[in-house]
């Protein structure tokens, strides 16, 4: 019997910045950043593909340069937040 439940984990995770900002610019939606054991923040994206990181080793990820930038601005407000509250610097 099929079912309509999501995944417990999202597509991808990471916790370089400039990986994720890619990720948000070609379509991926930000659902949540968490800190990592080591203090550095943990993004979760959904509507990646699962194949994402291999995509982007091969260089076959296409993406606006605009969007791009947009995506880090955020990702690194969101870092930039987490080390005020105390995280990793």
């Amino acid at each position: 019997m099929p079912t309509d439940s999501k995944p417990a984990r999202p597509a991808f995770q990471s916790t370089s910045p400039k990986t994720v900002a890619v990720a948000l610019a070609a379509g991926g939606r930000l659902v949540g950043a968490e800190p990592d054991f080591d203090g550095r923040l943990r993004f979760s994206v959904d509507n990646v593909p699962t194949d994402f990181e291999l995509l982007l080793a091969r260089d076959e990820v296409m993406v606006s340069g605009a969007k791009v930038i947009s995506a880090m601005e955020s990702i690194l407000g969101l870092i930039n937040s987490h080390q005020r509250r105390g995280g990793r610097r």
